[in-house]
């Protein structure tokens, strides 16, 4: 480390805010039709940032991934963390792995082989999984990890070969997953990786985001609404949103939204009826990587062409640049939300951000000989 001065079944969409469309079909049980490696450690794949919050659960008997303890909704608490340490997963190429990084000691301190560069990965809300899906040859498959021992629980298909996007929903019974231009949502279960069925969602759609009341948000791809999915029901919806949409982000019972056509404007949307309820325009010039640790806190968005993160007060909409290592392209937030994760792509390091004092605290290298992959610093706890 280099240290730097400088329930099963979920709540249904509010019918007040989200209005059911006859257009979209579901089809239970069906499944869908059925990359290369990086070529230096320098050159990284293209994708859709998949950064999540999570904290720890149990194993179940017999290896194969427990069903998580439902994760808190609508303000009340998540279970907590075993030992109350982060752990980072990176995703690498050349080898093809997920790095397993421990900030505290400033090592890589797992390396979990996988069969092809992850595309996304994403992290049950108990923190107890880490999914990880890639795609060799025709098949996209998941890997699941277990975060106390690092050891792969389970590998099953993904049901849909063309598979790019991952996540998992709040209560961390199911994986959603989706083609970059697809118009179908693959719906699994998370323990047994059965197909629970898809959703024809009936236009493309960037990548889906779930929300801690059990929603699956999927903006569109061009226009300014959003599809609001039960994963359990298989249901949809569509409601509006004041804007295209580059990147919608939960944070504590609101939206982040990065405007498509200016992702410079930054609003504050309420989850349930995607009112604004801040905008600030500012420095930020990379709409895929913006975070934050909730709606009180400053966010945090990496700068395009420059090897910074602007930090954005959320009162006044004024950023400071906070310089990092080359080419940062992911960003996470610590638990405890006193530090902020940035990738460094092309030097293969992370920088830690001591978010109270706005500069860069420590830098933990990554193997030489790992190239990470852009789209990936998904935060989860450890046993």
């Amino acid at each position: 480390m280099r240290s730097s001065a400088a329930p099963s079944r979920r709540p249904r969409p509010d019918p007040t805010s989200v209005a059911d469309t006859a257009r979209p079909r579901a089809r239970r049980g069906a499944p869908a039709p059925g990359r290369r490696p990086l070529r230096t450690a320098r050159r990284v794949a293209v994708g859709a940032l998949a950064l999540l919050l999570a904290l720890v659960a149990p194993t179940a008997p017999g290896g194969r991934p427990a069903a998580a303890t439902p994760a808190g909704t609508n303000g009340t608490a998540l279970p907590e963390q075993r030992n109350g340490g982060d752990r980072l997963y990176v995703g690498s190429a050349n080898p093809d792995a997920v790095l397993v990084v421990d900030p505290a000691a400033g090592d890589v301190v797992r390396t979990v082989p996988v069969d092809a560069p992850p595309s996304d990965l994403a992290a049950s809300p108990d923190g107890g999984r880490v999914y990880a899906l890639t795609r060799a040859g025709a098949q996209a498959v998941v890997t699941v990890i277990d975060t106390a021992d690092g050891g792969v629980v389970a590998t099953f298909p993904a049901r849909d070969r063309d598979a790019f996007y991952l996540d998992v929903t709040s209560d961390g019974s199911m994986l959603v997953v989706k083609a970059v231009a697809g118009d179908t949502l693959t719906v699994l279960d998370a323990a047994t990786g059965e197909l629970h069925g898809t959703v024809d969602l009936g236009v493309r759609t960037l990548r889906p985001v779930s929300t801690d009341d059990g929603r699956t948000l999927l903006p569109a791809a061009a226009a300014p609404e959003v599809l609001v999915v039960d994963a359990a029901e298989l249901s949809v919806g569509t409601a509006r949103l004041p804007s295209p949409a580059a990147l919608l982000r939960p944070t504590g019972g609101r939206l982040l939204l990065v405007d498509q056509g200016d992702q410079r404007l930054l609003r504050d949307l309420d989850a349930g009826t995607f009112e604004v309820l801040w905008e600030a325009r500012t420095e930020v010039a990379h709409g895929d990587a913006a975070v934050s640790a909730g709606p009180d806190d400053p966010v945090y968005a990496v700068r395009v062409d420059e090897d910074a993160v602007s930090a954005i007060d959320r009162e006044t909409g004024a950023a400071s640049a906070v310089p990092v290592g080359a080419g940062p392209t992911a960003l996470a937030v610590s638990g405890d939300g006193r530090r902020v994760f940035a990738l460094n792509a092309r030097e293969s390091s992370i920088s830690v951000i001591d978010a109270a004092a706005g500069e860069v605290s420590a830098t933990l290298d990554l193997p030489g000989e790992h190239a990470p992959v852009m789209t990936h610093l998904v935060r989860a706890g450890s046993g």
